[in-house]
């Protein structure tokens, strides 16, 4: 039983290693929290966090702006890696939309995110269908993704 107990502890405890934790805006690196003022626009900060995975630490700056909900991520050294911005329904291009409806497959989409990761648009979804919800994600042009 012992035997069990230790490799099970070693999972539990590199999954938490990846895992989001809350952090202050203050004890982000200087770096980040300059590009984040300078991406924040007039948005209200809402929170921060960071998330190591492979020895690599993302810093998300959770943000609310008058168009709603905007998360910007950034790495160690204050670079732009992705931007999830709260959009209309019908600001989604007609592609993608298809793709989210046919991923939502008869769930009701309550919100969506354009993901923004260099020059690449996705596109996610919030979709309520039998009481529970999900996400979907798909690409421009309505290609499931996997985020």
């Amino acid at each position: 039983m012992r035997l069990f107990i230790l490799p099970a502890l070693t999972i539990i405890s590199l999954s938490a290693l990846a895992a989001e934790q809350h952090v202050s805006f203050d004890s982000l690196p200087t770096s980040v929290q300059r590009a984040a003022l300078l991406e924040m626009h007039s948005g209200i900060m809402r929170g921060c966090s960071s998330e190591t995975e492979n020895g690599k630490t993302i810093y998300e700056v959770e943000t609310f702006t008058s168009k709603g909900k905007r998360d910007l991520s950034f790495d160690a050294s204050g670079n732009l890696v992705e931007v999830e911005e709260q959009i209309p329904l019908a600001s989604v291009p007609a592609a993608a939309l298809q793709g989210l409806k046919k991923q939502a497959a008869g769930g009701t989409i309550r919100s969506v995110e354009s993901v923004k990761r260099g020059n690449t648009t996705g596109y996610e979804a919030v979709v309520v269908k039998q009481g529970k919800r999900h996400e979907v994600a798909v690409d421009a042009k309505g290609n499931p993704t996997h985020d």
